[in-house]
């Protein structure tokens, strides 16, 4: 490569690396709102009564594996 070259390609990239990608981004927009008229309520659970029909599994056991390769 050139004399001239190298530096050029090396201070790009240090320009592609410091200037903050939030310049260059568009404002993020929340999306419309979804009209509830349409909405079917399938499962609604109260605790009025105490804990309610969803209990905690008795059973449960989380074990630590060591030689997982993922």
């Amino acid at each position: 490569m050139s004399k001239r070259m190298k530096p050029t390609i090396m201070i790009l990239l240090a320009a592609a690396l410091l200037i903050p990608s939030s310049w260059l981004a568009p404002d993020a927009r929340a999306a419309a709102p979804i009209p509830e008229a349409g909405t079917v309520t399938v499962y609604h659970e109260t605790f009025e009564d105490g804990r309610g029909v969803a209990t905690r599994a008795e059973a449960a056991v989380i074990l630590f594996r060591f030689w997982n390769l993922f």
